[in-house]
């Protein structure tokens, strides 16, 4: 079974470029199908972290959710 650092650096292109935007678009840009899957993985746990830190609250989050839904 592969290791943390053998999963970053094979399948989210730690070290293959010093670009985080390629870096991150490369990542989400699968292969396998799981695209959609992966990208909707990544935004929820970049709203958690902003929240987490205070950035966006419960209200601003609704508002978004709810644009979303417009």
């Amino acid at each position: 079974m592969s290791n943390r650092e053998d999963i970053l650096r094979d399948d989210t292109f730690k070290g293959q470029t010093d670009d985080l935007e390629r870096r991150v678009f490369y990542t989400l840009k699968d292969k396998k199908g799981m695209e959609l899957h992966r990208v909707m993985k990544a935004i929820t746990l970049v709203v958690v972290r902003l929240r987490e830190h205070g950035i966006l609250d419960d209200d601003a989050i609704d508002e978004m959710l709810l644009e979303c839904l417009r």
